[in-house]
């Protein structure tokens, strides 16, 4: 398992049936790029278990302000963007 697999899954540590959705993340490949977070997958039918993923994957990557847009892609498919919104704004913090 890669660090960014690891640090998804451990953000759902103490909450098993979410962990076991994530399970096609484990047949993924992900790496990191200007911003973005890409994900390889299999084939088209992983794709589509992978994006349906995209807001339990989004979660951790925004509370850590890891990156701006999550791909998903498949040889042969069109990839799949999905933005990753800040769980709160820096500014917020300051009184």
């Amino acid at each position: 398992m890669d660090r960014l697999t690891k640090l998804i899954f451990s953000f759902y540590r103490e909450d098993k049936q979410i962990q076991s959705r994530l399970a096609p993340l484990l047949r993924s490949r992900l790496s990191r790029s200007w911003g973005s977070v890409r994900i390889d997958c299999l084939n088209a039918e992983h794709l589509e278990e992978v994006s349906l993923l995209s807001g339990y994957i989004s979660a951790p990557l925004a509370g850590i302000d890891f990156c701006r847009k999550i791909i998903v892609r498949a040889p042969d498919v069109a990839e799949r963007t999905f933005l990753v919104h800040a769980l709160f704004k820096k500014d917020s913090l300051i009184g």
